[in-house]
């Protein structure tokens, strides 16, 4: 079975505050895992994480066996909706969908435009 996610000593702090302790986390290909605890507790820092929007403060993450700048290919092949996306609420439609286009890895014009449409 393939490892999907793999964390090695995973931490994250803001400032003197350690949201992540020393972590230590893997799941295998097929496996179904849950996330429980406490508001505070790093549920959503943990997959900031894994997404590349939070960079660990030490640590390593293996994604689909890749990591470092290997990861961002493999992050491509996996979906987040953290929470709501807050700064969501001040932009403009077509900013946002310029976001999720360049996310894509191209801007696809005629898939932006159609997409931009629908929302105006």
């Amino acid at each position: 079975m393939d490892t999907i996610i793999q964390t090695f000593h995973l931490t994250k702090a803001f400032k003197e505050d350690e949201i992540i302790k020393p972590l230590n986390f893997s799941l295998q290909q097929g496996e179904i895992c849950a996330l429980i605890g406490k508001n505070g507790a790093g549920k959503s820092t943990f997959f900031k994480m894994l997404s590349g929007q939070f960079i660990p403060t030490s640590g390593d993450i293996h994604l689909f066996g890749k990591s470092g700048k290997e990861m961002t290919t493999a992050q491509k092949r996996m979906g987040f909706m953290i929470e709501t996306p807050e700064f969501f609420l001040i932009l403009q439609p077509l900013k946002i969908l310029s976001i999720f286009e360049f996310n894509e890895g191209s801007l696809r014009k005629r898939g932006f435009m159609k997409s931009y449409k629908l929302l105006v």
